[in-house]
Protein backbone atom coordinates (compact mmCIF):
# COMPACT_ATOMS: atom_id res chain seq x y z
CA UNK A 1 0.00 0.00 0.00
CA UNK A 2 1.44 3.39 -0.94
CA UNK A 3 1.59 6.36 1.45
CA UNK A 4 -1.35 8.11 -0.21
CA UNK A 5 -3.58 5.08 0.28
CA UNK A 6 -2.45 4.73 3.89
CA UNK A 7 -3.27 8.38 4.58
CA UNK A 8 -6.71 8.12 2.99
CA UNK A 9 -7.51 4.95 4.95
CA UNK A 10 -6.35 6.59 8.17
CA UNK A 11 -8.46 9.69 7.53
CA UNK A 12 -11.52 7.56 6.78
CA UNK A 13 -11.01 5.55 9.97
CA UNK A 14 -10.34 8.67 12.01
CA UNK A 15 -13.49 10.39 10.79
CA UNK A 16 -15.56 7.39 11.89
CA UNK A 17 -14.19 7.47 15.45
CA UNK A 18 -16.63 8.33 18.19
CA UNK A 19 -14.39 7.74 21.20
CA UNK A 20 -13.18 11.13 22.41
CA UNK A 21 -10.35 9.63 24.50
CA UNK A 22 -8.98 7.79 21.48
CA UNK A 23 -9.19 10.92 19.34
CA UNK A 24 -7.34 12.90 22.01
CA UNK A 25 -4.65 10.20 22.30
CA UNK A 26 -4.15 10.11 18.54
CA UNK A 27 -3.90 13.88 18.46
CA UNK A 28 -1.36 13.81 21.30
CA UNK A 29 0.65 11.12 19.50
CA UNK A 30 0.64 13.11 16.27
CA UNK A 31 1.80 16.28 18.02
CA UNK A 32 4.49 14.41 19.96
CA UNK A 33 5.85 12.73 16.82
CA UNK A 34 5.81 15.99 14.82
CA UNK A 35 7.78 17.62 17.64
CA UNK A 36 10.34 14.77 17.59
CA UNK A 37 10.76 15.08 13.83
CA UNK A 38 11.24 18.83 14.13
CA UNK A 39 13.71 18.52 17.00
CA UNK A 40 15.70 15.87 15.13
CA UNK A 41 15.95 18.21 12.14
CA UNK A 42 17.64 20.90 14.23
CA UNK A 43 21.39 21.10 13.95
CA UNK A 44 23.48 22.83 16.60
CA UNK A 45 25.59 25.76 15.42
CA UNK A 46 29.33 25.58 15.56
CA UNK A 47 31.16 28.27 17.53
CA UNK A 48 32.35 29.71 14.22
CA UNK A 49 28.78 29.92 12.86
CA UNK A 50 27.64 31.58 16.09
CA UNK A 51 30.42 34.18 15.86
CA UNK A 52 29.51 34.92 12.23
CA UNK A 53 25.87 35.48 13.21
CA UNK A 54 26.92 37.77 16.06
CA UNK A 55 29.22 39.73 13.74
CA UNK A 56 26.41 40.11 11.19
CA UNK A 57 23.97 41.24 13.89
CA UNK A 58 26.42 43.86 15.16
CA UNK A 59 27.01 45.07 11.59
CA UNK A 60 23.24 45.32 11.01
CA UNK A 61 22.88 47.38 14.19
CA UNK A 62 25.70 49.73 13.17
CA UNK A 63 24.12 50.21 9.73
CA UNK A 64 20.65 50.81 11.17
CA UNK A 65 19.20 47.62 9.70
CA UNK A 66 16.96 47.02 12.71
CA UNK A 67 13.28 47.17 13.64
CA UNK A 68 11.72 48.43 16.85
CA UNK A 69 9.46 46.13 18.86
CA UNK A 70 6.45 48.15 17.70
CA UNK A 71 7.48 47.76 14.05
CA UNK A 72 7.90 43.99 14.44
CA UNK A 73 4.50 43.68 16.11
CA UNK A 74 2.88 45.68 13.31
CA UNK A 75 4.57 43.52 10.64
CA UNK A 76 3.23 40.36 12.29
CA UNK A 77 -0.25 41.81 12.72
CA UNK A 78 -0.38 42.64 9.00
CA UNK A 79 1.08 39.28 8.01
CA UNK A 80 -1.38 37.28 10.10
CA UNK A 81 -4.57 39.21 9.44
CA UNK A 82 -7.47 36.91 8.72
Amino acid sequence: MDIRSIKLKFIEDFLRLQNEQLILKLNELLNREKKKIYENSLKPMTINELHKKIDQAEKDIEEGNVFSQDQVEEIFKEKHKS
